[in-house]
């Protein structure tokens, strides 16, 4: 706690008018890649797109054919849509701050190259495949 104090009272005048107008926390936020940009969109897409194949399967065979017992216990506590809602709203949010941290940290574009990856093939493909064979 006292190293925050410390930290804070270091701050000048100047740092604090930017503060408030909000043109420090801009400064010290980096423009994402295009790679990265590229990569987050990617994967926002594939949030929207598993968010509905999840609610067509939910609605053509129950909460029950769900796999994730956390957004399963949602559905049954909230409704399909809310929970549904919530949990790609927060998938969204993280992916858009994995982004903005990419350009701080390297591994990032890495990792979100293996969540599309995993995403593709654990729940897009999978739920594809149940939808159109009807099983």
């Amino acid at each position: 706690m006292s190293q925050v104090v410390l930290n804070i009272s270091r701050i000048g005048c100047s740092d604090v008018i930017q503060l408030v107008s909000g043109s420090y926390i801009r400064s010290r936020l980096r423009v994402p890649t295009r790679e990265v940009a590229v990569l987050g969109l990617v994967l926002c897409l594939l949030q929207v797109m598993d968010g509905i194949l999840t609610a067509a399967g939910v609605n053509m065979f129950g909460v029950s054919a769900e796999g994730n017992v956390l957004l399963r216990y949602l559905m049954e506590q909230i409704g399909l849509i809310p929970a549904l809602a919530a949990a790609k709203c927060a998938a969204i949010a993280a992916t858009v701050t994995l982004c903005m941290l990419a350009t701080q940290v390297s591994w990032i574009s890495r990792a979100l190259k293996g969540v599309i990856a995993i995403y593709l093939l654990a729940a897009i493909v999978p739920w594809t495949f149940i939808l159109v064979s009807g099983n």
